[in-house]
C-alpha cells in the first residue's frame, strides 16, 4: 500500500472518530461549557474535549460558532466546527 493511500486510509477513520464523538454532543452544550470557560470554570469543557479521541489544542470563537481544534496523527489537525444549524468536521495540515 503506498504512503499516500494509507494516509488517506487513516485520514478517514481519524474523521469518522470525531464525528462519532461530535454526533453526541449538541452546540448548547459546546457553547454552555465555552462560556463557563470564560468564567472560569474549566471543567464542562475539559470534560467535553475527553469525550473525543485526540487531545484538544485549541478552541476558539466563529460567530456564532465554536471550532474545537484536535491534534491527530503527524501533522494532521482536526476541526470540529459547532454551529447552532450544524456541525462540520474537516481535516487539514497543522
Amino acid at each position: 500500500m503506498s504512503h499516500t493511500r494509507a494516509a488517506l486510509i487513516l485520514s478517514g477513520v481519524v474523521l469518522a472518530a470525531i464525528e462519532a464523538a461530535a454526533d453526541r454532543l449538541t452546540h448548547t452544550q459546546i457553547a454552555d461549557a465555552w462560556t463557563q470557560t470564560k468564567l472560569g470554570n474549566h471543567q464542562p469543557l475539559q470534560d467535553i474535549q475527553r469525550a473525543f479521541p485526540f487531545p484538544a489544542r485549541t478552541i476558539h470563537e466563529d460567530g456564532p460558532g465554536l471550532i474545537l481544534v484536535f491534534a491527530a496523527h503527524g501533522q494532521t489537525c482536526i476541526d470540529f466546527v459547532s454551529h447552532p444549524q450544524e456541525s462540520i468536521v474537516s481535516a487539514r495540515r497543522c
